[in-house]
This record gives structure tokens, C-alpha cells and sequence, in this order.
């Protein structure tokens, strides 16, 4: 046997002591012992001799007799062979290069039996890995540098191969194999209760398939795409080698390729099975290492077996639809939609490149690849009966309802309404947020009218829920079902504002008419008094989009008040009013209120114009913008050349005809040295703030 090979095995944590620490943790699980399994991985550095061009007779997948497979490319390249006999058992084999070779690349195994088996090409890409800038993909460069993997071919149990490739790229290959040991160690006997709802039709979790513990994980913020793939390793194995199958895949991509874990998110077997891949991705946005350049905020699904000519199976098909439709509802996205996703650097879509792709793809499409092989002809009934997943998991588990009334009380608001959470048993929860504090109750109430209208889930789903202790004035108050089972996280019923009245009744109380908006400026008023000065002028203050705009007293008489701010930028904007409070109480907030302030053009005249011996002409008038209490500017334009001059002279004689709030400066003049000849004059106002010109006019003058 050859020093080294198959020695660098993995050390056993020693689990049994953590475990017995942890026992003063009440949440621990029971433990147990039990038989584990663990992998151990080699590198192989074979000896190759040339063949010249000759290629292996490949055998090909089972291909169905109405599908015609397409001819393979001619090889023409210098051949190279290499034989290992020599080495311990092994369950996988990839080969790992310093680049992708420019032809196929081939193996086959001798079985621990003696035999040999048929040729079968090992696909070799960079489409696959970690994102680009990724702490995976430089964890990884640093084990590898950019060497290139093929994909890992599982043999169930072998003691030699054979590998044919190009070449040119044998000089620094390197033969991963792994081979698995079973070992007496500490396993969970009841598992953690996870923080979510599993799917419906059951995903198999990591421990079912003996998966090893991911050396890190990274989250995305959602997901948004889901990447579907193939393996490329044999179909024909039973449904009692898929957990070893995936186990060799997982111990290839992270001893081979030296990834933090199993590169997809979920594993589907041709007997429609669901495997969960990367850890903790059943519910989580995990990022995975399924397309380079694309993992971030996308689900990679891969189904065992070579696919290349083969037709996946109904059972396969069905269970990829059903984990797409699932993983796309958890974070609201429809199947059958779109997404423009910007690409982190892939083998045919360079990095910050915007793509617009359906919501399930093929790895071709985001890679320079052939996988998912046939499959790809089944994406849009994979999209269409995914959608079908999502719309029955929505029917199925989001809960519904009405928020029917919001009302005030003396420091208190009420919300009455009905909730159903379809998959659970019992009643929905309702919770009433209102000035930082929450109320949660069940929705349990007699309700006959919601009873008549869903008569298959009853009319018991009333609920009316009260926050306290609030302070007085205007309160934002917001209803929210909470979802108990499956589904993508709390509804909303809706926010509305509310004027709480003060308890101990000191505080400023009275209404506020709705303001109303007008070109430039908006006006708006009301009635207002405080208990501790009914008589007194009562000070408040006019909010725009949170910013006081204007602090006005009430009449002390009436109580009554009016504002109207001016030079204020059109569009919809936030009218709040604050009353101050006088003596016992505190200040109010009272309702706040939406309101259109029109948008205006600047407004004025060119008065005059006047030359004179020495080249210069001379100009002015007035402007003034609406939407601006300062000075406006204007623009005058000679031959090309531009003065921009501030209206901000007096000009007394505008009082009838400019609003007293924006003063009495909006005269513009000027002297321009422009010399003797004929010049175009043209003089332009600045509206703000789009700073686009609205032209007074042109002139031409004559200096001699």
C-alpha cells in the first residue's frame, strides 16, 4: 500500500463530555449512545501515462426508447491513464484540477470483489462553489487555491480505479477518495424542537442521513430563486443507498473541495424522497454553494442520478415541485413569477450584471453547464404545479380575518374583529400594538356571521383585545394575527391612528379640521382648549412631515386657531398638530392627517432692459416661486454666456400682488458688461426645486 494514502482521518469529537457539561442546561435533550458514521478522506496524486487518443467505451444512462440521445463531440486530444489498485475501500471518487480540462474526463472502479466496472465521464466545471468574495469561497481557496473538481462519483464500495483525461491536465491532479467508518459516539435521542412548521409532506432532516456538521453557516436575507440541478452519479442505486449517497456527496464537497457543507439546500431521490442539504436550511435563507455566483438569496434542489438523457421519475418530479412551492411560500414568492437578480460572477453571467429569470431555473441558466441535463424540458411544469404548492400552502395555513372596529377609550384603545388560522386546531391569536405595548389574546368569541360565512371552521373566532396605561393624543394602532403553524410569519390586519383621551382630563383637548392643501402651502385649523386655562391662549405648533412649520396661539375666547404655512414644496405630505400643555396633563398629538400641496411654477416679469456707449446692457424685474419662502434666481443668457442673479431686491410695489408671508424682496437687476454689437437676451426663472427653467422671455438689443 502506498504511505499516506486514505490516513488523514477525520478525529470524533468528543461529544460524551460536551453532552454530560450541558446536562445542567434544563433545554439539553436526552442522550444516548449510538453508532455514527464518519468520513475519511484522501488525496491521491496517480501516476499517469500517456494513451495516446484513446478513449474509454462510456456507458451511457438508461435512456427511454423515445428519446434519441444527441452524439457526443469527437476527442482528439493527447490521453493519459492512470490505475491505482493499491488502496483501502472507498465509497466515493472525484478527480480535482488546477483548471477545467478541455475534454472529458473519464473513471471506473474495481469493486472489492475484483470486478470492474463500466467507464463513466466525471463532469468537470467551475459553475458550482461558493459565491465569489464569499468567506466559503476564500476558506476554500486557501485549502485549494482555484483548483477545479469534478463531480463526485459514488461506487457504494470499491478498492481501485482507473482515470482517463486529457493530458495536459494530469500534471497536478489530484484523486480525492472518502470512505466511511462507523464509530460508538453520542447522538441525540430527541432532537430540538426547531422554531418553525415543518412542510406538510415531510422533508428528511440531516441526522436521517448521517450528515456531518456544517463548518459554517451563512444566512441571506430571503429567498427569491430556486436553482434546480442534477448529480450526475449513477440511478441505478435502491432506496436504501440514498442516505450514503449523500453523505458521499457532502464528504466530497467539503474534504474534496474544501466547502463549509453539502453545496445544495435539498437532495431529491428518483423514489421522491426529500433530503434536507445544507444545514439549517429547511426554513432559512441558507446560502449554499449550488451556483457559483448565484447562491445568495436563491434554494438549490438537486436530484440524484444522471440525468443527462434520462427521464426523471413522476415520484422525483412531483417532491421537486412540492420543496420549491414550499420554500418560495415561506418567503412570498409566487413560482411562476420573475426576478431581476444582479449576478455575483458566474462562468457565463459576469459579476454586477442585472438578469431578469423566471423564479425556478435551471443551473444552465445562471451557469455555463449542461446540468440539470433533461430535466430542464420539465422547468415549466415544475413552475406551473409549484405555483399550485403555493397557493394551497397560503389556502391552507395564513391566517385571515377582520379588524371591524379601532376605538378610544380614557387612555386606552379597544380592537374588535374575528381571526381563523386554518391549520390550527384551536383559536388564532390576535395581538394589539398601540404606543410600545402589546396585547395578545385568542380569537375565541361567538361570532354567528363568521360562523355562516366559513361554516367549516365554526363561529367561535371573534376577538376583542384592550391596550392600557396609554398616554393622551394621537396613537398609532396596529392589529396583527399571529401565526401559530405554517405559513410565512404574522399577518397584518392594519394600522390606524387614534386620539387617546386623557384620564385624569388636565390635558389639552378639541378638534382638528382636515387640513387642505392649495398651490405652495396648506391651511388648517380647529378648536382647542387646555382644563387648567379654558380662557388662556393655548400654544401649538404645526407639523410638516414631523418638522414644525408653523406655532400658533388659539384664541382665548374661542379656542379656536388657524395656520397657513406657505412656500412649501407640493406633493403629499404629514400635517400633525401638538397642543402644549398648560399646568396639570401633558402636551397632545392631534390627529395627524394626509394633504396635497400643489405643485407651482415661479412667477414673474421682466421689466425693462436699457443699454448703454460702454458695451453694457442692463436688466430687471421680479420673481417669486410658491413653493419657496427664500429667494428665487433667474438666468439671463447672451451669446452664450449666463449670469445666474438672485431676486432678492425690495420691491414694495408687489404687496397686491405677492402673498405678505414670502416679503417684500423679489426684484432682480443687473449691469452686464457685454460689448458693442446685436445681442439676444433671454431671461429665464429657476423653479424650485426642480432648478428646470421657465423662460420670461428674449430680447433683442443694440449697443453702439
Amino acid at each position: 500500500m502506498r504511505p499516506g494514502i486514505l490516513r488523514r482521518a477525520v478525529t470524533v469529537r468528543r461529544l460524551a463530555l460536551a453532552a454530560l457539561f450541558a446536562l445542567a442546561l434544563s433545554f439539553v435533550p436526552v442522550l444516548r449512545l449510538g453508532w455514527t458514521v464518519s468520513p475519511v478522506s484522501a488525496e491521491v496524486s496517480p501516476r499517469f501515462e500517456s494513451v495516446g487518443s484513446e478513449v474509454p467505451e462510456v456507458v451511457e444512462p438508461e435512456v427511454p426508447e423515445d428519446e434519441a440521445a444527441e452524439p457526443d463531440e469527437a476527442i482528439v486530444g493527447d490521453r493519459s491513464t492512470a490505475i491505482e489498485t493499491d488502496v483501502e475501500p472507498f465509497t466515493t471518487i472525484g478527480v480535482r484540477f488546477t483548471e477545467v480540462p478541455a475534454e472529458p474526463v473519464f473513471a471506473r472502479v474495481r469493486d472489492v470483489a475484483g470486478d470492474w466496472g463500466d467507464w463513466r465521464e466525471l463532469p468537470v466545471s467551475a459553475d458550482e462553489g461558493p459565491d465569489p468574495g464569499s468567506s466559503e469561497r476564500r476558506d476554500a481557496t486557501a485549502q485549494h487555491g482555484d483548483a477545479v473538481s469534478s463531480e463526485p462519483m459514488w461506487v457504494r464500495d470499491a478498492d481501485g480505479f482507473e482515470i482517463n483525461a486529457p493530458s495536459a491536465a494530469t500534471a497536478d491532479a489530484k484523486v480525492v477518495l472518502v470512505r466511511e467508518v462507523h464509530r460508538r459516539a453520542v447522538v441525540e435521542s430527541t432532537p430540538l424542537a426547531g422554531a418553525y412548521a415543518p412542510p406538510p409532506f415531510g422533508v428528511h432532516s440531516r441526522g436521517e442521513w448521517g450528515a456531518r456538521p456544517a463548518a459554517s453557516v451563512s444566512l441571506g436575507s430571503t429567498v427569491r430563486l430556486a436553482v434546480v440541478h442534477h448529480s450526475v452519479t449513477s440511478n441505478a442505486y435502491s432506496s436504501a443507498d440514498v442516505p450514503g449517497q449523500i453523505r458521499a456527496v457532502q464528504n466530497f464537497h467539503m474534504d474534496g473541495n474544501g466547502w463549509s457543507d453539502i453545496g445544495y439546500n435539498f437532495v431529491v431521490d428518483k423514489f421522491g424522497g426529500i433530503w434536507e442539504g445544507r444545514q439549517g436550511g429547511i426554513a432559512e435563507p441558507v446560502i449554499g454553494a449550488h451556483s457559483a455566483g448565484f447562491n445568495t438569496n436563491s434554494v438549490g434542489v438537486m436530484v440524484l442520478g444522471d440525468y443527462t438523457s434520462a427521464t426523471i421519475t413522476p415520484a422525483a418530479r412531483e417532491a421537486v415541485a412540492q420543496i420549491i412551492g414550499w420554500k418560495l411560500f415561506l418567503h412570498n414568492n409566487d413560482p411562476l413569477g420573475r426576478v431581476d437578480i444582479v449576478s455575483g460572477g458566474s462562468t457565463s453571467i459576469p459579476a454586477g450584471v442585472t438578469v431578469n429569470l423566471p423564479r425556478v431555473v435551471g443551473h444552465r441558466d445562471v451557469g455555463s453547464t449542461a446540468c440539470p441535463g433533461s430535466i430542464y424540458q420539465e422547468l415549466d411544469w415544475l413552475r406551473v404545479r409549484a405555483q399550485e404548492w403555493t397557493n394551497a400552502l397560503r389556502a391552507y395555513s395564513v391566517p385571515f380575518g377582520t379588524l371591524d372596529a379601532l376605538t378610544q377609550g380614557a387612555g386606552s384603545v379597544t380592537a374588535q374583529g374575528w381571526a381563523i388560522d386554518p391549520d390550527v386546531a384551536g383559536a388564532a391569536r390576535v395581538a394589539l400594538s398601540v404606543g410600545g405595548r402589546t396585547e395578545v389574546v385568542d380569537a375565541s368569541l361567538y361570532r354567528p356571521d363568521v360562523g355562516a360565512a366559513h361554516p367549516t371552521h365554526g363561529s367561535n373566532h371573534g376577538f376583542s383585545v384592550t391596550v392600557g396605561g396609554l398616554s393622551p393624543g394621537l396613537q398609532t394602532a396596529c392589529v396583527t394575527m399571529v401565526n401559530q403553524g405554517y405559513g410565512t410569519g404574522d399577518i397584518g390586519l392594519g394600522c390606524r391612528d387614534v386620539v387617546v383621551a386623557d384620564p385624569s382630563g388636565l390635558s389639552p383637548a378639541g378638534a382638528i379640521e382636515p387640513p387642505r392643501g392649495f398651490g405652495g402651502g396648506f391651511w388648517v385649523g380647529g378648536s382647542v382648549r387646555d382644563p387648567d386655562a379654558p380662557f388662556s391662549p393655548l400654544i401649538l405648533d404645526v407639523e410638516l412631515d414631523g418638522v414644525v412649520v408653523a406655532r400658533v396661539p388659539t384664541d382665548p375666547a374661542s379656542g379656536g386657531f388657524w395656520a397657513q404655512p406657505m412656500g412649501i414644496i407640493g406633493g403629499r405630505r404629514r400635517v400633525c398638530v401638538v397642543a402644549r400643555n398648560i399646568g396639570g396633563g401633558q402636551d397632545v398629538r392631534f390627529a395627524c392627517a394626509d394633504v396635497g400641496v400643489g405643485a407651482t411654477q415661479p412667477i414673474g416679469h421682466w421689466d425693462w432692459v436699457a443699454t448703454n456707449a460702454q458695451g453694457q446692457v442692463g436688466l430687471g424685474g421680479w420673481v417669486y416661486d410658491p413653493e419657496n419662502l427664500g429667494w428665487a434666481q433667474v438666468v439671463v443668457t447672451i451669446r452664450n454666456r449666463r449670469w445666474v442673479l438672485r431676486a432678492d431686491q425690495g420691491r414694495g410695489d408687489l404687496g397686491a400682488v405677492i402673498p405678505a408671508a414670502y416679503g417684500p424682496s423679489h426684484g432682480w437687476s443687473s449691469t452686464l458688461d457685454v460689448g458693442k454689437g446685436i445681442h439676444r437676451v433671454c431671461v429665464d426663472m429657476v423653479d424650485f426645486p426642480a432648478a428646470q427653467l421657465r423662460s420670461l422671455g428674449c430680447r433683442n438689443v443694440v449697443i453702439k
